[in-house]
């Protein structure tokens, strides 16, 4: 704990954090822009989509002043993530962590690889919540307020916890001051645009996580599920019957108690019919949706809520 320790050792140690990740912490170069990139196993590293646009390749900079081709293979636009493949291999992967561990007053690094050098900044948590949304229209869980600067070219680099474990990417462009994704939400994206490019479902609705009633969640053996808050009309969602206030609760077999776990069963959705289990009025049922590809190319047209609450397809 940080009152049995002096300042000389608590120094030490995060020096010794920062040297052992820099292996795992990337330089990535679009054609106008520089960020950081995150390694996530030995051919693949997540970024910020916008330090690479649209182009379909980048340049990785590693920590040994090498210069290594990527190339793009999935995209997604509402979490501005890009996922690189390094065809030659090679890269070294951090250890993990679970941003919901995190407590308000927590120490973390901030890194990044915005030059030639590795460079990091120390913060706090200054705020935590059950869930907040984007700008994008991304519900994020947990909410983390954290008072460490994102300098210029950090954008897409790791936040780390005490124990040199990576749980989150910070990314400037989904929130005002930035933002730091968790490092499930981040995995999870990843996986289904690695698997579908830049395709992803829509289901049509706006949602929070929210405990299971009592009775559902003990003959389930559940703890959460969504609750729907608006339903897009003509969505998929809309089209199969759900309704303001249906409680989520599994698409074709995921379990829905996060944002993460629904970006997932979406994804490996795509134009197909599926059962969707819900609850409503206290009751189980389900029902038959299809599950649209949702349009990812566009600068504003699919990032804005109407007006009355009801969500455009920048709701999953």
């Amino acid at each position: 704990m940080l009152s049995s320790m002096t300042i000389q050792t608590l120094s030490q140690q995060l020096a010794d954090t920062v040297e052992a990740l820099a292996p795992s912490i990337v330089g990535v170069s679009g054609r106008r822009r520089r960020g950081t990139g995150l390694v996530l196993d030995e051919h693949t590293v997540v970024s910020a989509l916008h330090v690479v646009r649209w182009s379909d390749q980048a340049t990785i900079h590693t920590h040994d002043n090498k210069e290594r081709r990527a190339d793009v293979v999935g995209r997604d636009m509402s979490t501005d993530l890009v996922v690189l493949r390094v065809e030659e291999g090679g890269l070294a992967a951090p250890p993990f962590g679970d941003a919901h561990a995190l407590r308000v007053g927590n120490l973390v690094l901030v890194l990044g690889r915005p030059g030639e050098s590795l460079r990091a900044t120390l913060g706090m948590v200054s705020a935590k919540g059950a869930g907040w949304r984007s700008r994008h229209g991304l519900e994020i869980e947990p909410y983390l307020e954290v008072d460490a600067s994102l300098p210029r070219g950090f954008a897409g680099g790791p936040l780390i916890n005490v124990d040199g474990e990576v749980v989150g990417l910070n990314t400037p462009l989904l929130n005002r001051g930035g933002a730091t994704l968790p490092i499930a939400t981040v995995q999870a994206v990843v996986e289904a645009a690695s698997r579908e490019g830049s395709r992803r479902g829509y289901l049509g609705v706006a949602f929070q996580a929210v405990d299971l009633p009592a009775a559902i969640a003990e003959a389930r053996d559940q703890k959460q599920g969504l609750l729907v808050s608006s339903v897009a009309p003509g969505s998929p969602a809309a089209n199969a019957g759900v309704e303001v206030s249906d409680i989520l609760l599994e698409l074709n077999g995921v379990r829905l108690e996060s944002h993460s776990a629904l970006v997932g069963a979406l994804s490996r959705s795509v134009e197909q019919r599926v059962e969707l289990a819900y609850a409503r009025g206290g009751e189980q049922k389900t029902l038959h949706v299809s599950v649209a590809e949702r349009e990812q190319h566009g600068r504003r047209r699919h990032r804005r809520r109407r007006r009355d609450g009801s969500c455009d397809s920048s709701c999953d």
